[in-house]
């Protein structure tokens, strides 16, 4: 079979025993040994050791197992997007090639853990930083204020010290149980078109309503639905303001990284259909590998025009995987549980996780 994602060139063995010691020992906090290299290589070990061979209980159960995101944490890749920022979206595919549920509770910490690494992040939040890097300290994300049509999450400042009032609605909160901190994105309520993100504690306090949302598939991630009723956030955590025109429902900005869930997906696909073995199986998991490789690149080569239709390949990409490997696996994959069920349900997900209306667009018009 080609060579599928994830596989690392030019890491040597020392390279990968290091990484075996760290998640063996959980002491992959130390700073010599986070290099790239060594990321993607512990996002290799996991994904295909620890996250692959339980995917189908975390699925079945609705549980994602501590240890996972411990792993997650002793292998130093709760600070990926800071330390290996030029193969985080090698790093998010390979890890959703193991478990999507997990990588899906795992990326939305990197939105705070990237926001503090900035060199204008304030500097009474910096001391969380490395709490967050080493997944001491866990993070989620509230994009609530960054939807299209009329604000339906407010913020405004309450005195004169830096405190700040949340009302409204959040229809997403993905890893409520395992999150200890949210990046709350909220309009401000005398100015719509500003964008203010404050941090706000992932837990029960006064004003905060949480709904435990039933999800088709992922539903180990504990995804939530969150009110706000006059919710107080303390001086010193307001972590910036943005204008709505620019980060709001944005046509290309920032969409990469999630595309990467879909390629894992594919990828998963593509190795199953592969061991299943046979001539026609065989054929399609290596035709599978050259559209993931094309889509990859199409992705790392778009703009901001371009990246909603790569966006849209690439989800479709993952659904054309997930009907291969049902086709490959023949009645077993009609089993509840089965790979090929487990990766439709996920690839269905993935056509809307994520998404914009340019994104919608784009596959409405290709339906």
């Amino acid at each position: 079979m080609k060579q599928l994602v994830g596989s690392v060139v030019g890491v040597s063995t020392e390279d990968v025993s290091a990484v075996g010691t760290c998640l063996t020992r959980g002491v992959c906090a130390e700073p010599s040994v986070l290099t790239p290299d060594r990321l993607v290589t512990a996002a290799e070990q996991i994904a295909d050791e620890i996250f692959a061979p339980q995917r189908g209980n975390v699925d079945q159960s609705g549980v994602i197992p501590p240890g996972h995101l411990t792993a997650l944490a002793d292998a130093g890749l709760y600070g990926a997007v800071v330390r290996a920022p030029d193969d985080f979206t090698t790093i998010v595919e390979v890890l959703a090639r193991g478990c999507l549920a997990t990588t899906f509770v795992w990326l939305q910490h990197h939105t705070l853990a990237r926001r503090l690494a900035m060199p204008d992040a304030p500097a009474e939040l910096t001391a969380l930083a490395d709490d967050l890097w080493a997944g001491r300290t866990r993070a989620g994300i509230v994009q609530a204020g960054l939807l299209p049509g009329p604000p339906i999450l407010e913020a405004r400042p309450i005195d004169g010290e830096g405190s700040w009032q949340i009302d409204g609605f959040s229809p997403w909160c993905t890893g409520w149980g395992m999150i200890d901190e949210l990046m709350v994105a909220a309009r401000v309520a005398d100015d719509p078109e500003q964008v203010v993100w404050l941090m706000v504690p992932a837990a029960d306090q006064p004003g905060l309503g949480v709904r435990r949302l039933p999800l088709q598939s992922v539903d180990a991630t504990a995804t939530v639905s969150l009110s706000f009723d006059s919710v107080a956030v303390d001086p010193g955590r307001l972590l910036g303001t943005d204008d709505y025109a620019r980060v709001g429902h944005p046509a290309g900005h920032g969409l990469r990284g999630n595309g990467s869930l879909a390629l894992g997906l594919a990828t998963r696909c593509a190795r199953l259909i592969h061991d299943i073995g046979g001539t026609d199986a065989t054929d399609r998991a290596d035709r599978l590998v050259d559209t993931i490789d094309r889509a990859r690149s199409a992705m790392d080569a778009a703009d901001d025009v371009t990246m909603p239709a790569r966006r849209a390949d690439a989800a479709l990409l993952a659904v054309d995987a997930a009907v291969a490997l049902v086709a490959a696996q023949g009645a077993s994959a009609a089993m509840q549980g089965s790979e090929g069920e487990q990766a439709m349900r996920e690839a269905t997900f993935l056509l809307v996780f994520g998404s914009r209306p340019t994104i919608k667009q784009e596959l409405l018009r290709r339906s």
